[in-house]
């Protein structure tokens, strides 16, 4: 779909084809996280067995691609619940828009953008909107709850915190930044788990898709240990993840950190990389070495 006005312009991709053909002018929008970069949000659409179709969607400014959503039309119920009873379950058409794949900037581009999320609502398109986290006091996140009333928006909304390290030159310079407890407490830690394992103690680090294999089977053992598995979360060795996993490190968006004890795989961590930022997105351990704190240890190394 085209649209256009003045020196603005709307394209809209709702079907493979048409999103290939976005490819270029894709890349050129600034998304906040790996998951709206053109192979990962690509992937995912073919993958997921729930999805539809694709919602993606570029506004250009002079033809110059200023704003964008990068979203998945999917079929899903959408639950109301009293605790763990399920109360109503209706299969909706959801609009899945992904973390970091709305980028709106102040201005004709952002209304042109959330008017044509908003048309997919009173059009019948789509049911639900299902919108990435926003920081409470933006004007973005202003303008989204603008588009629906009170009665058309989900009533209860908890916030939360995202914290955001910068690092410094040096681990020595992280730690000093740290207090005395805290400094004190890695440095313990460090020392007992050594002591305990010494050089049976052994980090890889992946960071192509050489190691694909070796993540997805040592990833996959930790995680089958952990409480999230028992809970339906954290990382599991799916035909989804596994494809997600090697296109993030062909491409340098996926990056993973593996203690062993000498064989033997007992923590994990799992993390994108994006514009200079590394997000810690799933980590485990095995829970027989608890009392070492090993993911902490393989977080701090």
């Amino acid at each position: 779909m085209m649209a256009a006005g003045g020196r603005i312009r709307l394209e809209i991709a709702r079907t493979a084809e048409e999103l290939e053909r976005l490819r270029s002018d894709w890349e050129q929008v600034p998304w906040q996280r790996e998951e709206a970069a053109f192979d990962y949000f690509s992937a995912r659409v073919r993958a997921r067995p729930e999805v539809i179709a694709p919602f993606a969607a570029i506004v250009y400014e002079e033809d110059r691609p200023v704003a964008g959503a990068a979203g998945r039309l999917e079929s899903r119920r959408l639950s109301t619940a009293v605790g763990y009873k399920v109360l109503y379950a209706p299969l909706v058409r959801y609009l899945r828009v992904v973390d970091g794949g709305l980028v709106a900037p102040p201005g004709l581009p952002r209304e042109v953008l959330l008017e044509a999320l908003a048309g997919t609502l009173r059009t019948g398109e789509v049911d639900v909107i299902g919108l990435p986290p926003f920081e409470l006091d933006s004007t973005l996140y202003a303008a989204l709850a603008a588009l629906a009333g009170p009665l058309e928006r989900q009533p209860f909304i908890a916030p939360w915190t995202r914290r955001r390290l910068v690092l410094p030159e040096s681990f020595d310079a992280f730690l000093a930044s740290r207090s005395h407890r805290t400094r004190k407490g890695i440095r313990q830690d460090e020392r007992r788990l050594r002591s305990a394992f010494g050089e049976r103690l052994r980090i890889e680090i992946v960071r192509d898709t050489s190691g694909l294999e070796r993540l997805m089977r040592d990833a996959d053992r930790v995680a089958s240990s952990t409480y999230q598995r028992v809970l339906g979360g954290g990382f599991a060795d799916t035909e989804e993840q596994r494809a997600l996993t090697e296109i993030g490190l062909a491409t340098g968006l996926v990056r993973a950190y593996l203690l062993y004890v000498e064989e033997a795989p007992v923590a994990y961590w799992l993390c994108s990389l994006h514009n200079e930022t590394m997000l810690l997105k799933t980590g485990g351990y095995d829970p027989a070495f608890t009392e070492y704190r090993v993911g902490i240890f393989l977080l701090m190394q």
